[in-house]
C-alpha cells in the first residue's frame, strides 16, 4: 500500500514518554512506517541523516535511546 509509505505514525505510549526527545519519537515514527509490510526496518544511519538532515552522532544517540527503552531491537 503507497499510501502508508506517504507519512508517519508515532504511537501514542512514546509520544508521551518525556524520556525519549522529539527526534526519538521521529526516527521511531519513520521505523514504524518502514517496517509496516514486514515488521522490520533496514534503514541505517546514512539513510535517517538524508531524510531528517541530522547528524550521524544525533541519530546514533537517538537509535541508543530508543534500544535502551526498549522501543526497538537492534
Amino acid at each position: 500500500m503507497a499510501f502508508i509509505r506517504s507519512f508517519i505514525a508515532v504511537p501514542r505510549i512514546i509520544l508521551n514518554d518525556s524520556n525519549c526527545s522529539s527526534t526519538d519519537k521521529l526516527i521511531l515514527g519513520i521505523i514504524n512506517s518502514l517496517s509496516y509490510n514486514k515488521e522490520y526496518c533496514y534503514a541505517n544511519n546514512k539513510y535517517f541523516k538524508k531524510e531528517l538532515g541530522l547528524g550521524t552522532k544525533t541519530i546514533s544517540n537517538s537509535l541508543s535511546r530508543l534500544k535502551k527503552q526498549k522501543y526497538i531491537i537492534i
